[in-house]
């Protein structure tokens, strides 16, 4: 191929990326791979592109809260992350339910709204208004409170806090430095509290998929880490999406097939977790879907999976639905453990191997063609 056949695919390609990334609306955010997601979705923790490009690069994460300006951690103006910037708030329609959202969020028990800028103008180019009553005071994020976008506050306008008195009210984790997190963010590899004593003694990190009981790496009963603990899902509506999403996960993407009835045994998990509406099969983690704490369910209905396809070369598939490597086939062995692997063989190996070691002294020399027995 010459050099200008180079320059024409060459523009080619960029003249697709580039309509792949029109086809994305104002308040979507273009992935790498011309995926188009709600804008929300950057930066929030979650990898919704496939590629992560969505979680590079971030500012900040979607909804976190600081405070600048105070003499202390517990005081100053606020600033809220939304779709990967730092924004101050107008204290306009500041009032205290606002403020008592925000101090919640960071941990404290008591809170006093403060106005017209008193700790400094932040560090933000932009600035949001609460708008039609702002927050009801029961939210535990200010992102839940209703707000638009100011366009008459200025500099001197800004909104701060003052919260006192640290407390974690349930579910919240409260961090060694007395800030308070979500407590789904405990052992989700993000220093949330920013002082990492929320990643501490971490067997494992939210939303980890790990495959137990199988023969091959790529199939098992499906364990998921969630509040720093691994559990099993229940099989009652386990389907081919929720096995499509595992397989994603764990790096399969040939095939994937979901089993039932605790197929490859119960595994040693803590807890049980059960889906409810289950996956669509385009999330890249199993933690996405919709998860509870089943009722009903015993440890022989657990879900598994088999992230490939048994019928290929190299797999033998026996009738159980079990897979075993094709060289266990007619070995002597009952390697399936229902004998399927042993029918129709005319010879094992095995028996090939007894009958020359019944001969007592004899000896096979091997020639070109074959062996020849003394």
């Amino acid at each position: 191929m010459n050099k200008k056949a180079y320059i024409l695919l060459g523009a080619l390609a960029l003249s697709l990326f580039t309509h792949a990334q029109a086809l994305c609306l104002s308040n979507q955010f273009t992935c790498s791979n011309g995926i188009c997601i709600p804008a929300l979705f950057q930066c929030d923790r979650y990898n919704h592109c496939g590629d992560s490009s969505d979680e590079v690069l971030c500012v900040c994460y979607e909804g976190e809260v600081r405070l600048l300006g105070g003499a202390m951690a517990a005081q100053g103006t606020v600033e809220l992350c939304a779709k990967n910037q730092w924004d101050t708030i107008c204290s306009q329609l500041w009032t205290t339910s606002d403020a008592k959202v925000v101090c919640r969020q960071l941990g404290y028990n008591a809170s006093y709204p403060v106005y017209n800028s008193y700790y400094g103008s932040g560090s933000s180019s932009y600035s949001w208004i609460n708008v039609a009553g702002g927050c009801v005071g029961n939210e535990t994020r200010i992102l839940f409170c209703r707000r638009g976008l100011s366009n008459t506050c200025t500099s001197s306008q800004l909104a701060g806090v003052r919260c006192s008195n640290p407390y974690c009210p349930s579910p919240n984790f409260q961090c060694a430095n007395g800030h308070c997190v979500n407590y789904n963010w405990r052992c989700d590899g993000y220093d949330d509290c920013k002082d990492n004593s929320d990643e501490y003694g971490c067997s494992c990190l939210r939303g980890e998929v790990k495959l137990v009981g199988g023969t091959f790496p790529a199939e098992g009963t499906v364990e998921v880490c969630d509040d720093n603990m691994w559990g099993t899902v229940c099989d009652t509506l386990w389907t081919s999406n929720d096995a499509k999403v595992v397989c994603k996960q764990l790096g399969y993407t040939s095939a994937s097939v979901p089993l039932y009835n605790s197929f490859f045994g119960s595994g040693k998990a803590e807890i049980t977790w059960s889906d409810v509406g289950g996956c669509r099969g385009s999330e890249s983690s199993i933690i996405s879907c919709r998860f509870t704490t089943p009722v009903d369910c015993n440890n022989s209905s657990f879900a598994g999976v088999r992230c490939f396809d048994c019928s290929s070369s190299g797999y033998f598939y026996c009738k159980n639905e079990h897979c075993i490597t094709a060289a266990y086939h007619c070995d002597g062995a009952d390697d399936c453990g229902d004998g399927s692997d042993e029918l129709g063989c005319s010879i094992s190996s095995s028996q090939v191997a007894n009958t020359i070691g019944g001969v007592g002294a004899g000896v096979a020399i091997i020639v070109a063609m074959g062996c020849i027995f003394l």
